[in-house]
């Protein structure tokens, strides 16, 4: 139901895309300063299933597919996940994560992304 629907982080929005939030009221929360308190607002009490693409981190954090300019730090994302965090989470599912880097095929370990998200896995 788009009414439930919050994006926060998102940046590179196709047309379609950028078409649905206006079309249905959707909250989109660009990445910066303030980015938290916006979403602790909208969020307003009410559950919260988290859906994080990777790719909404700053390129560099996590080998993902995509890479755009101006995503959230490591920092960000802990901030955002506090946040959630005060609220009932029923689900989180992590996306566009890759297992290695393409130039050269280091593997990459998660703890550092598994640590932003601490908050939500001791909720």
């Amino acid at each position: 139901m788009p009414g439930q629907i919050v994006l926060a982080g998102s940046r590179d929005l196709d047309p379609a895309e950028r078409h649905l939030p206006l079309r249905h009221a959707i909250p989109v929360i660009p990445p910066g300063a303030g980015m938290a308190a916006a979403l602790r607002y909208v969020i307003a009490g009410r559950p919260v299933h988290v859906h994080l693409d990777c790719d909404a981190l700053r390129p560099g954090i996590v080998p993902t597919e995509y890479a755009v300019e101006g995503g959230l730090s490591l920092d960000d994302l802990n901030a955002c996940a506090r946040v959630i965090a005060e609220h009932r989470l029923p689900g989180l599912e992590i996306a566009e994560f890759e297992a290695a880097w393409k130039e050269g095929g280091r593997p990459v370990s998660p703890g550092p992304l598994l640590e932003a998200l601490a908050p939500l896995l001791r909720a």
